[in-house]
């Protein structure tokens, strides 16, 4: 296989860069495969404005890729996606188990058993809540064995069935009684109340007791309830529950701890996170929830979408007068309040520059109480920082975040393995019920959003891991731990890991960090039940694993950031580049016909080239216009031994392009080094050159004559001189007979 080796010349171009929105999405759902319609077709009109679907980002089967699931109707059924790991997804509901719902709502992951893998939870309307435990090659459906069935007081059993039915709607985990195992909180709708669920060491769960309505202002009524988050909002130690309710007032459910035997206290009018409490009041009608430390004071901030305007309860810390905590609602000032309906929010540093945005989805509702517009738009809000007292500036035109569908859920994270959180969203679909044929009066379908963001700030992604039983105290999957990192610009950040939040949703329980232009100072771990730990061995646009007890941060073994097949010359290129911090040491190339695509066999006749930042191989065996998949079995220098996800293709010999272009780099951003591929149609003189935004010469890559065909450059981040550059967007120029052509990439050093 032939390998360009090609001399170094000066050359001098001048050139600008035109400037760069901060963070600008792109809406690829039709090229993911997860474009698909919600269809709640066997619930009324009132159910529908309700029903979810709620979507959750998780690494299902331990790949390193995150992949999606989607609640739905029984028409549609509920849905699992995996990441193929080239912005592509497979539906593998049928063959991984996946229960169908009448009507499914809430969704959470979390590790029941402690075994490695993550189990889920559905809610439902009409239907018992699910637990589906993850088999590793499937899921199976237990929640009669794990006691989910759900108690509901002056119900009536009647062949197996409970009237009222049940309606659970927003799910959470979250260890509140400090035993190593997550227990699970569900939110009920209408004619039952919520309910808490033991978690008997991964054998089960107990019912330990229906969620009291609290009385309020004398009142009694049912609170129906939407989303409930664990969260240690008092930072005592152990985990409390705040719960957005639609009619009523919101919940907060203080722990009392090991000493108060766990018992919930309901308290939020002390701590004044109450609400309105009534539906003609503006900020009463709560869905969703994002709880997290938006202004970098170490506390954790309440965000509360309603049906007219949204509340930010900012946390001030102890009252000296009562001891308690302090909250006031600082919506309006912080320029967040927006005053049409909202449901699923996330607070995510969405341009890595070490604060918190805000984003949601807006979503029209039918209601014979207020009028509100048909089409209301998604909001991104961009946190302006300390500079500005904390607030916000809208942003959601400008970033291509501002769909009018009828918007539900919401769910976040790094779904293309580049350092930025993608967005997943979920829009209603209403029929009207009243003609037999069910008359469709609006579609909604999922949406993905691919961060583009452009500013080359630094990142890093945690994700934790507790060994209960093994030598620490907490979770597997880290939920209720509180990750404290420094940059080596002095910022000090938290994040808090949730189970289940936003609305009926579930974003990644990665915890990422923007850095802006820093690195990373120290990162410390508080593990639920109180106990610190720093971890070191932790740099910038990396992702690591933080074990408990460890002290030394393990990558992750996501080997691959791209992975990808292709037809040349008479036979098949395979490349692939590795994921930030992973050094692979061996690979063999498995391939299937697609004809019988489960089928894959080792090749033995192929050689593998191993790069510092990648690889390729050339399989000449492929018979031209045959399709194939290849994947890879991958051995790293941590000893792990991983599979890559399937690539697919169909050999051919490969056609001449028309004129000579560069291709667009990868990985982007990059560090330390990144593949630059430029395509000439014969044989020329051509010139790839690097500047910086200036229009600077930094480096020459390519200056000679070449053949024709699809060829590359790698850059090391190094200027002519042998110096590295710094971060920041350079520009990259393909000068040839042809003309020349250009495009831009981030060093993220």
């Amino acid at each position: 296989m032939r390998r360009l080796v090609l001399p170094a010349l000066a050359l001098c171009v001048s050139t600008t860069l035109p400037a760069a929105a901060a963070v600008t999405f792109t809406e690829i759902s039709e090229q993911t495969g997860m474009r698909f319609e919600h269809d709640p077709r066997s619930l009324t009109l009132e159910e529908q404005n309700l029903y979810g679907p709620g979507v959750g980002i998780e690494d299902v089967n331990g790949d390193g890729w995150l992949d999606v699931f989607f609640t739905n109707g029984s028409e549609v059924g509920n849905r699992l996606f995996l990441n193929d790991g080239d912005w592509t997804f497979t539906d593998v509901s049928a063959q991984m188990g996946v229960s169908n719902s009448r009507g499914g709502n809430g969704l959470a992951f979390a590790d029941v058993n402690n075994n490695g893998r993550p189990d889920l939870a559905i809610a439902n309307f009409y239907e018992q809540p699910l637990l589906q435990i993850n088999g590793g090659d499937r899921y199976r459906s237990n929640e009669t064995q794990y006691g989910l069935v759900p108690l509901l007081p002056g119900s009536l059993e009647f062949d197996g069935s409970y009237f009222p039915p049940p309606e659970s709607m927003g799910v959470s985990f979250g260890d509140y009684d400090q035993d190593g195992f997550v227990d699970l909180y569900i939110a009920h709708y209408r004619f039952q109340v919520d309910v808490l669920y033991r978690n008997e060491s991964g054998n089960g769960f107990s019912f330990v007791r229906q969620i009291p309505d609290a009385v309020i202002d004398g009142k009694d009524d049912p609170f129906w309830g939407f989303t409930g988050v664990f969260t240690d909002l008092d930072d005592d130690d152990d985990l409390d529950l705040y719960v957005a309710n639609d009619f009523g007032f919101n919940f907060f459910y203080e722990n009392q701890g090991p000493a108060g035997d766990y018992a919930f206290v309901e308290r939020a009018r002390a701590l004044g996170i109450l609400g309105d409490g009534r539906a003609d009041e503006p900020k009463a009608q709560s869905m969703g929830l994002a709880i997290a430390d938006y202004d970098n004071d170490l506390d954790l901030d309440i965000y509360v979408t309603n049906f007219q305007l949204n509340a930010l309860y900012r946390n001030d810390g102890v009252d000296g007068s009562t001891g308690d905590l302090s909250f006031t609602d600082v919506a309006a000032s912080a320029g967040v309040e927006f005053d049409l309906n909202c449901w699923g929010v996330e607070f995510v540093d969405l341009d890595n520059d070490t604060d918190l945005d805000l984003i949601l989805t807006g979503g029209h509702i039918f209601s014979n109480i207020f009028s509100q517009p048909f089409d209301i738009p998604d909001q991104l809000y961009i946190n302006d920082g300390p500079a500005s007292g904390w607030t916000f500036t809208p942003a959601n035109e400008s970033a291509g975040f501002d769909a009018g569908l009828f918007g539900r859920g919401l769910a976040t994270g790094d779904l293309d393995r580049d350092g930025d959180l993608d967005v997943v969203t979920t829009n209603n679909t209403y029929y009207d019920p009243t003609p037999q044929d069910y008359t469709q009066v609006f579609t909604g379908h999922s949406m993905v959003f691919r961060n583009d963001q452009d500013t080359g700030h630094n990142w890093v992604n945690l994700r934790l891991e507790g060994r209960v039983g093994d030598g620490g105290v907490t979770n597997r999957m880290g939920i209720g731990a509180k990750v404290y990192l420094t940059t080596t610009a002095g910022v000090t950040m938290m994040r808090e890991v949730h189970a289940g939040t936003s609305f009926m949703s579930h974003p990644s329980l990665e915890v990422e960090f923007g850095l802006g232009w820093g690195d990373v100072e120290s990162v410390e771990v508080k593990w639920p039940g109180g106990a610190m730990e720093e971890f070191s061995g932790i740099e910038a646009n990396r992702f690591y694993r933080l074990i408990e007890g460890q002290g030394e941060a393990t990558p992750v073994a996501t080997a691959l950031s791209t992975f990808a097949a292709r037809p040349f010359g008479r036979g098949v290129l395979l490349e692939w580049r590795s994921a930030p911090g992973v050094r692979i040491v061996d690979v063999a190339v498995d391939r299937a016909e697609a004809r019988t695509p489960e089928r894959f066999v080792r090749l033995d006749d192929v050689e593998v080239t191993l790069r510092a930042a990648g690889g390729e191989v050339f399989d000449p065996t492929a018979v031209i216009g045959r399709s194939y998949r290849y994947r890879l079995a991958l051995r790293l220098a941590s000893g792990d031994e991983i599979q890559s996800t399937v690539a697919e293709v169909t050999a051919g010999t490969t056609p001449a392009p028309r004129r000579a272009e560069v291709g667009q780099n990868y990985p982007n951003p990059f560090n330390p080094s990144t593949r630059i591929e430029f395509s000439v149609p014969r044989r020329m003189h051509a010139r790839l050159v690097i500047h910086d935004a200036r229009g600077r010469q930094v480096r020459t890559l390519v200056d000679d004559v070449v053949e024709p065909g699809k060829l590359h450059a790698d850059w090391d981040g190094l200027d002519d001189t042998g110096r590295p550059v710094s971060s920041g967007v350079y520009l990259y120029s393909l000068i040839s007979d042809d003309g020349t052509s250009a495009r831009r990439m981030v060093l993220a050093r």
